[in-house]
C-alpha cells in the first residue's frame, strides 16, 4: 500500500500540469498527427525535429522497419512545414503510450514541445508485447530552438 501511494504522489505533479494552457504571451501552433500507434521502428527513445526531405524519408523507413509493404510518405513542404517526433522505444506492454499535445511559439523566441508518456497503474492488465510507442506531427516551420518537456502520466485502471 505505501508503495502506491509513493508512486501516486510521484506521478501528481506531472498529472496536474499536463493540460496547462500555454503561459501568456505564448502561441500555441495548430499540428497535424502524421502517425501515432504503440509498435514503431524506433528502438531507442527520442524527441526530435526532422526538418528536410532526406531526413523524412530515413525517419519514415525506420518508423515501419520490418513491415511491407511501405506506407505512401505524406507529404511535407519542408520550406514551410517541419515534422516533430517523440517515440518512447520499447516498453514491456501495450498499456504504453506517447503523445505530443501541444507544440507552442514561447515569448523567448523557443519552440516549446510538451509530449506525455503514458504508463500503466499498478492495477492495471495490459497486453504482454513489447511495443515501441511513437507519435509523429506536421507543423508551422519556425526558425528557434526547439525544447522538450517531457510529461508522465500513470493510468488508472
Amino acid at each position: 500500500m505505501r508503495t502506491h501511494i509513493a508512486l501516486l504522489l510521484l506521478f501528481l505533479p506531472s498529472m496536474a500540469c499536463d493540460d496547462s494552457p500555454a503561459a501568456p504571451g505564448d502561441t500555441a501552433l495548430s499540428f497535424e498527427t502524421l502517425f501515432r500507434a504503440s509498435s514503431s521502428g524506433f528502438s531507442e527513445p527520442q524527441r526530435r525535429v526532422v526538418d528536410d526531405a532526406g531526413d523524412w524519408a530515413q525517419t519514415w523507413q525506420t518508423l515501419y522497419a520490418g513491415q511491407s509493404p511501405l506506407p505512401a510518405l505524406p507529404a511535407v513542404d519542408f520550406g514551410r512545414e517541419t515534422v516533430i517526433l517523440a517515440a518512447a522505444g520499447p516498453r514491456s506492454n501495450g498499456c504504453y503510450a506517447i503523445e505530443i499535445t501541444r507544440v507552442s511559439l514561447t515569448r523567448r523566441r523557443t519552440l516549446e514541445v510538451d509530449v506525455t508518456e503514458t504508463v500503466p497503474g499498478p492495477a492495471c492488465v495490459c497486453t504482454q508485447a513489447v511495443t515501441q510507442p511513437a507519435h509523429l506531427v506536421k507543423v508551422e516551420r519556425v526558425s528557434a530552438p526547439v525544447n522538450f518537456v517531457d510529461r508522465l502520466f500513470q493510468r488508472a485502471c
